[in-house]
């Protein structure tokens, strides 16, 4: 079973593994959110392996990619954003066999 859609204005997505009967709730959060320098993401709920994290801005520019070796457990990755300008980004992690979720960032001045 998969599904995807909003809960609480956050994009959302998750999978019933049928072996087990537990249902797994990935998701990706963003830490201060606006930001000034750099943000903290977690990343929890998703499958072992590598995980992608993408950063575009509203035009559809890549400008960030990240690889995340993930155990299952919940991830931290820091990231240096004084390098961009102020404006909206969105945030988006690949998972296989999964779907995206996707998440909204803001610099400020």
């Amino acid at each position: 079973l998969f599904w995807y859609g909003t809960l609480r204005n956050r994009s959302v997505a998750f999978a019933e593994n049928p072996e087990s009967g537990i249902v797994i709730y990935p998701a990706l959060s963003a830490y201060p959110n606006p930001f000034v320098n750099g943000l903290t993401f977690v990343v929890s709920g998703v499958p072992k392996g590598e995980v992608t994290l993408e950063i575009f801005d509203l035009a559809g520019r890549m400008v960030e990619s990240a690889g995340l070796n993930s155990s299952g457990e919940a991830r931290t990755m820091q990231w240096d954003g004084r390098n961009i300008p102020a404006g909206i980004y969105i945030t988006r992690i690949c998972l296989p066999d999964y779907g995206d979720i996707i998440q909204r960032i803001v610099k400020i001045n």
